[in-house]
């Protein structure tokens, strides 16, 4: 009888056992390595024989060493705060057989496509060795290289391409079925030792497959391309060329840190550029930067603005209420004078920062327009009660440039406000302009702010939207949130610019402003 009842004990005691080793394998198994593949936002072309003409880029990128011809490529990449980039992989589609391959070095990232020529191009020092080289290719297929020296975390990212070949290296361009590709795995960051020292992560990831993701449509071939064989619409040079017609290597600051730290405790720091008078489907079409960004850190795809014109629309998001302004009046005028306090006097007044920065305002808390300055798109000037006007002449200043000036300065020692404005002048803001040039202006302000400390400690959030659509799509515009902690998020809920007065009041820790205090919870939404 005793035999029999130790039996099934005993087959019980080795069931908990061999359960309790699966679990403790399950629990201590390291995180999986995650690969995402980021699509070029900018590629161009610059050509020796044309130093002073932009070149379009059209659907081929070419690289040649007689004439010389560079290719530039910029991708905007996001890495999660809490993981280490193990490996990157460079991928351009060959159009065409080519023998030499191509060499890589990364660039600073202070172009745009609408504006590179040979002249003004950010090229390195080419008598350096490069970053990486881009293996020979027989055509229809990826030449890659490995980067992952250049990819240190979330940030925007510019290579220059050369070739010592005299036949044109074509590589298909960024509106293409086979678009230039950067694969970055990341694993998880290492954690302390007991000793209080940490581990490297291992050299021996794997990197990531050499053949990124092909498309059903493959560009044409040519068994020897010749100078005139894929579209010259844009190519690069040689592997050295000559340093004496190169510019002098960028000094723009390098990409932010890969893991950010916990917030500082004297609050999380917000900084809004708004542009002007377009919808989201018009903007994200013709803005490659922003659309990027929208796509590689965060976006809604269902905001709208509240009215027309612009006056309204500003006075909602720093007041959370259009005040009864149907028109965009002029400061002190009757009728056009909000009631205090704004999102910056409420700032303030908690003893945190608030900062509205003004591209080509002449004086603080300018009161009239010029020179592109208008004040109803920067609007703190239109409070008038004594507490909102001090706050104002202090703190409503000129921007200046990428740089000098405040913008710059605040930037560089990491004292950005807890709640900041950053507006365009008139032409900057595509109010007066293409939004391509909304898009350059952006391409070389976001770059500045993502160097920056307060941005590479994670403790900046870039918020991009517009005040209002041109009236062809029920005022929806884009909303793009750029943010080291975001990694393609998508928020579909509907929000309008009362939700943005909501993420700055709780950003501050002050009371949720008129409209503000009823309207959806965005910053909730993106999970922030």
């Amino acid at each position: 009888m005793h035999a029999r009842r130790r039996t099934p004990v005993l087959f019980i005691v080795l069931v908990l056992f061999a359960a309790g080793l699966a679990s403790f394998a399950l629990h201590s198994k390291p995180a999986a390595a995650d690969d995402t593949t980021f699509v070029a936002v900018a590629d161009a072309v610059v050509d020796s024989q044309h130093p002073d003409s932009v070149r379009p880029a059209g659907p081929w990128l070419g690289m040649d060493a007689s004439p010389v011809r560079y290719s530039f490529f910029s991708f905007a990449v996001t890495v999660p705060p809490d993981a280490v980039v193990t490996s990157a992989t460079f991928s351009c589609w060959a159009g065409s057989q080519n023998d030499y391959g191509a060499s890589l070095w990364q660039t600073s990232s202070d172009w745009s496509e609408d504006s590179i020529t040979w002249d003004n191009a950010p090229l390195p020092d080419f008598t350096t060795p490069p970053d990486a080289q881009l293996s020979a290719v027989q055509g229809n297929a990826y030449s890659t290289a490995d980067v992952t020296s250049a990819i240190d975390g979330s940030g925007l990212y510019s290579f220059v391409a050369a070739t010592q070949s005299n036949i044109r290296w074509s590589c298909a361009g960024r509106t293409t079925d086979h678009p230039p590709l950067l694969q970055v795995t990341t694993g998880p960051a290492p954690n302390p030792s007991p000793s209080g020292s940490s581990s490297a992560p291992s050299s021996s990831s794997a990197p990531p497959s050499s053949e990124p993701p092909s498309s059903s449509s493959a560009p044409p071939t040519s068994s020897t391309p010749s100078s005139s064989a894929p579209s010259s619409s844009s190519v690069p040079p040689t592997s050295n060329p000559p340093s004496s017609s190169s510019p002098p290597p960028s000094s723009s600051s390098p990409p932010p840190s890969s893991s950010p730290p916990p917030r500082p405790t004297g609050g999380h720091k917000v900084l809004v550029i708004l542009g002007e008078n377009h919808s989201d489907q018009e903007a994200l079409a013709h803005m490659p930067h922003l659309a990027g960004w929208a796509k590689s850190y965060g976006q809604a795809t269902n905001y709208s603005a509240i009215t027309h014109p612009s006056l309204p629309n500003y006075l909602a998001i720093w007041g959370g209420s259009t005040f009864g302004v149907s028109s965009d009046c002029g400061v002190g005028t009757s009728g056009c004078t909000p009631t205090g306090p704004s999102v910056f006097g409420q700032t303030l007044a908690a003893g945190k920062t608030a900062t509205a920065y003004q591209e080509s305002m002449g004086s603080p808390c300018q009161t009239s327009g010029s020179g592109g300055y208008a004040p109803r798109h920067g609007p703190w000037p239109y409070w008038q009660d004594s507490a909102e006007r001090a706050g104002c002449r202090s703190n409503d200043v000129s921007s200046g440039t990428t740089t000098s000036g405040n913008l710059h300065d605040d930037i560089a020692s990491g004292q950005l406000p807890v709640t900041g404005e950053l507006t365009p002048n008139l032409c900057n803001d595509a109010h007066d302009c293409s939004l391509a040039t909304f898009d350059n202006w952006l391409a070389k302000w976001v770059p500045a702010l993502m160097a920056g400390p307060d941005y590479r400690s994670g403790n900046l959030t870039i918020l991009i939207t517009f005040d209002e659509d041109d009236g062809s799509q029920g005022n929806s515009v884009a909303f793009v949130a750029i943010d080291p902690r975001l990694s393609g998020k998508t928020v579909t809920g509907s929000f309008n610019h009362y939700s943005l007065t909501k993420w700055l009041d709780d950003n501050a820790g002050v009371p949720e402003l008129r409209n503000a205090g009823s309207a959806p919870d965005l910053l909730a939404a993106f999970g922030l």
